[in-house]
């Protein structure tokens, strides 16, 4: 499995836990069985709703989503599994969480929402948008649009190899992940999608020997690299109509990054209110 931090989206780049100081309510809500966790930020107007990659949760936004108040209702949700949501639970495949989505908008009385979702949570953006494409009003993926099937042989490659996760939950998410062809082609809503360019190896440490460093860093260039530019060519070629941005000089969480964070609240808001 290629590295969560590189295009699944687990904490591996996520700051060292802090203390929570986001101005959020957490609730706990029944949808389609399960429950699940959300934070709700407030706000007025048309809904947003953040799902955060693999492994990972809402709290990763809480410095984005307060930013968004001025103009809309901005809601976190936390997958099954993880979290604070549900932990005993099975079926993490996209067509599964996108109906955990479809409940939850059920539940809270949302009718129609913008989804914003970094990493991992690109494949439950398009599978809702494909599922229930009257319930969506934009997408905005945060490094999130990829094909993610060939990851599996790509890692084969890695000289620094990932740990596999000890989590049975992640394993089945990733295995989800590794199985799901998004049929980009079938969304018709405006897009808006936000690359990080990788330019280093995401487990390098002031320790790794410089031998393997040069070697990790050449397994990006030659190989990171290109399958990230086909994801990027191959998703302007099926979403003719999608803003595409990359951004380079930074890493997979860019909007905590404090070179890209104000960029990524103006960009996000421009293309939310645009006609």
């Amino acid at each position: 499995m290629l590295s969560p931090a590189v295009l699944l989206g687990a904490s591996l780049l996520v700051s060292q836990p802090k203390p929570d100081v986001s101005p959020h309510r957490s609730e706990d809500i029944i949808a389609n069985g399960v429950r699940l966790n959300y934070l709700d930020w407030g706000g007025k107007g048309e809904t947003i709703i953040f799902l955060a990659g693999s492994g990972d949760n809402p709290h990763a936004f809480d410095d984005l989503a307060p930013k968004l108040t001025n103009r809309f209702h901005v809601l976190g949700l936390t997958r099954r599994g993880f979290g604070d949501s549900q932990r005993d639970v099975r079926d993490f495949d996209a067509v599964t969480l996108s109906k955990d989505l479809r409940a939850f908008m059920d539940v809270r009385g949302i009718r129609r929402t913008h989804l914003i979702g970094h990493s991992a949570a690109g494949d439950e953006l398009t599978q809702f948008t494909i599922d229930t494409p009257d319930r969506v009003l934009k997408l905005v993926y945060l490094d999130a649009a990829y094909d993610r099937r060939s990851l599996v042989e790509i890692e084969k490659l890695n000289p620094i190899p990932d740990a596999e996760p000890t989590n049975e939950r992640l394993r089945a998410h990733w295995a989800a992940l590794d199985a799901y062809h998004p049929n980009f082609r079938a969304l018709r809503v405006p897009i808006l999608s936000i690359y990080a360019k990788f330019e280093s190896h995401w487990a390098i440490t002031p320790d790794t020997d410089p031998e393997l460093k040069e070697q990790a860093n050449k397994f990006v260039i030659d190989v990171v690299q290109p399958y990230q530019m086909a994801n990027v060519k191959a998703f302007r070629r099926a979403v003719s109509h999608a803003e595409i941005e990359l951004l380079t000089g930074t890493h997979h969480y860019f909007f905590q990054d404090p070179k890209y964070s104000d960029w990524t609240v103006k960009r996000i808001q421009r293309f939310l209110t645009q006609k």
